[in-house]
């Protein structure tokens, strides 16, 4: 369970919408001006139906004093299906389904999978959180009004929940390894180019040591994507060190700094 005290009976999920996400807490912060036992209040966005609903519910599970969630702005992207506002209030009127994956009942979602976690805690967030419906509202002072009303209406904690909470899956310890095993499709100088309409610049050379190629690029992603679609990396390891020396060249292009491939700061 986490350690962070959450203060307050009450938490805003402004789904979507992070302009109103803004506009509430500047509400906040001249409410708690006046009242400092405002500090603290939670105003969250919500984006996903399955990895974003599970986090709200282990935060919840381990928060007894968290009873009530005001949901509102727009539910994410529901042109191409993803609604976590309607998937989360299908959660508690409906429950899940013991299917193995968890899959809350009459979502309207594309993905209401719970599967990370337990049917029991699942549940037991369902007992001690109540949702109010405030889906599309934008109006910050309308919602406000909500919060007041509901804090208004203290509610006792509930008994802090001691079962399981995430379905046990093996874990391991990352080492740092030293030891470079070649690629056998050659390797790759990386530098950068500052003030270059492509600044990000991959040299690909044989076990030989002769220039294949060069590949140019804007991001990391555009550079490392041309590597793999030519087929000039063939183990995972190679790849993962591309992919982290693109991204230090591009943060120190994007922070004037001098960049060095391997030579960490």
């Amino acid at each position: 369970m986490p350690s962070y005290h959450y203060p307050h009976s009450v938490a805003i999920c402004t789904l979507a919408s992070e302009p109103l996400k803004e506009a509430l807490e500047t509400i906040l912060l001249e409410a708690s001006l006046d009242n400092p036992q405002m500090v603290g209040l939670m105003i969250a966005p919500l984006s996903t139906e399955n990895l974003g609903i599970e986090a709200i519910i282990t935060f919840c599970l381990g928060q007894p004093h968290l009873r009530t969630i005001i949901l509102c702005g727009a539910d994410a992207q529901q042109a191409v299906g993803w609604l976590p506002g309607g998937t989360l209030l299908a959660l508690q009127q409906h429950g899940v389904l013991n299917d193995g994956l968890h899959t809350i009942a009459n979502a309207p979602g594309k993905r209401p999978l719970l599967a990370n976690l337990t049917l029991e805690a699942i549940e037991a967030f369902r007992q001690q959180v109540t949702l109010v419906d405030a889906i599309e509202e934008k109006n910050p002072e309308t919602i406000w009004g909500l919060v007041q009303t509901h804090l208004s209406q203290p509610l006792s904690a509930v008994t802090p929940y001691a079962g399981v909470i995430q379905q046990p899956v093996p874990e391991a310890i990352g080492t740092h390894n030293p030891a470079i095993t070649e690629d056998p499709k050659g390797y790759f100088v990386i530098t950068m180019e500052a003030g270059s309409e492509n600044p990000l610049v991959a040299e690909y050379f044989n076990t030989e040591g002769l220039r294949q190629a060069i590949v140019r690029g804007k991001t990391p992603k555009a550079v490392y994507t041309a590597l793999l679609n030519n087929g000039w990396i063939s183990r995972l390891d190679h790849a993962a060190y591309v992919g982290q020396e693109l991204a230090r060249a591009e943060a120190a292009l994007t922070a004037n700094r001098f960049y060095m491939q391997d030579l960490l700061p």
